[in-house]
């Protein structure tokens, strides 16, 4: 759903008449892809065994998108024009995103169980890793699950000495 309000939002930053409509555009815009830079990074690391988990962290730092923000900005000098661009190059991507799956680690903890199975199935495809491990809901049930839904907040990430050092780690990465 973000790729597609990042869509609309970068729309309505090239439409946009006054600095008062930018900015707000802007705001909407920057904080989505926070959002989906956040998810990929995640999803990333979980898909990356233990071993490299750090690899797409630092790929995550200094990536092509920034290279080719600021080949467009040199190129293109009136502001309208380099959102024309932008969206352009961006919005292939974005609507590409639209295609990755789901983490399964966030399917079971809202309890969509055969959803989770179904990524990990495709996960572990031959054509992926060559495991061929086949998952069902029973598989997935004894996994231990929290019972009580409590909705987190910010103070979570910093609660325990370890999620304190992981966010740390995450905001300073980003």
């Amino acid at each position: 759903m973000s790729q597609l309000f990042i869509v609309i939002s970068s729309c309505l930053t090239i439409a946009s008449r006054t600095w008062v409509e930018y900015s707000i555009y802007q705001v909407v815009n920057s904080v989505l892809y926070g959002v989906i830079e956040v998810e990929t990074l995640t999803l990333m690391m979980e898909y990356t065994n233990n071993k490299f988990r750090m690899i797409p962290n630092a790929c995550f730092q200094s990536n092509i998108a920034n290279m080719v923000i600021a080949l467009i900005a040199l190129t293109t000098k009136d502001w309208q024009l380099f959102f024309v661009f932008l969206n352009f190059v961006s919005t292939p991507i974005i609507m590409a995103f639209m295609l990755f799956h789901e983490s399964p680690r966030w399917l079971l903890a809202t309890g969509r169980t055969n959803d989770a199975c179904n990524v990990l199935n495709d996960i572990s495809n031959k054509r992926w890793n060559g495991t061929e491990a086949v998952f069902n809901s029973k598989n997935l049930d004894e996994i231990p699950a929290e019972k009580e839904v409590r909705w987190p907040n910010f103070y979570h990430l910093f609660y325990k000495p370890r999620f304190a050092k992981q966010s740390i780690m995450q905001i300073l990465s980003m």
